[in-house]
C-alpha cells in the first residue's frame, strides 16, 4: 500500500474533480450522472484502501497456515514408507 497508495489517491482525486465538473453544468441529467460517477470513484477508493488490504492479509494468513500444516504432515507420511 505504501507504493500504490499515493498514486491511487492522486488518480482518484483527479478523476473525481474532472467528473465533478459535470455536476455544475446546467443539465440535470448530466449533473446526476456526474454525481453518481464521483460517488462511485470515492466508494471504490475507500473500499480499495480499507477492505482490500484486510482481505489480502487474510488470504496470506490462510495460505501460510496451510503451508505449515503440509510441512508437519509430509514428514509423518514419509516415515511410514
Amino acid at each position: 500500500m505504501a507504493t500504490l497508495g499515493p498514486s491511487l489517491t492522486l488518480d482518484t482525486l483527479a478523476e473525481t474533480l474532472a467528473i465533478g465538473v459535470g455536476t455544475i453544468t446546467g443539465y440535470p441529467t448530466l449533473a446526476e450522472i456526474s454525481y453518481f460517477s464521483c460517488l462511485t470513484y470515492l466508494v471504490n477508493y475507500v473500499v480499495f484502501m480499507t477492505v482490500f488490504p484486510a482481505v489480502l492479509s487474510l488470504a496470506l494468513e490462510v495460505c501460510n497456515s496451510s503451508r505449515r500444516r503440509r510441512r508437519r504432515i509430509l514428514p509423518m507420511q514419509s516415515s511410514l514408507i
